[in-house]
């Protein structure tokens, strides 16, 4: 049986090589799916914080005002001004 979503086979409970299955399916998913990227800080960033890219090409806190540019992503990482993080 497969997943709706993503075509991919299920795991049961006690399958034997549940792991390197499961291993094969994130590798499949990473190669189609770009699940985070190194980017420049534009001031103090915390771990799942959204954010946006400003024109200075930094990210920067993401407000929901509906004014502001777009959330491109959470913070997997903290980091300052300047520093780069993966989102």
């Amino acid at each position: 049986m497969a997943t709706t979503k993503y075509d991919l086979d299920t795991v049961d409970y006690g399958v034997t090589g549940w792991n390197e299955i499961l291993k094969d399916f994130v590798e499949t998913m990473d190669d189609v799916i770009h699940s985070w990227q190194v980017v420049t800080c534009g001031q103090n960033i915390f771990i799942g914080y959204c954010v946006f890219c400003w024109i200075d090409g930094k990210y920067w806190r993401a407000q929901a005002n509906g004014s502001d540019m777009p959330v491109l992503g959470i913070a997997l990482e903290e980091g300052s001004s300047d520093d780069q993080i993966r989102i």
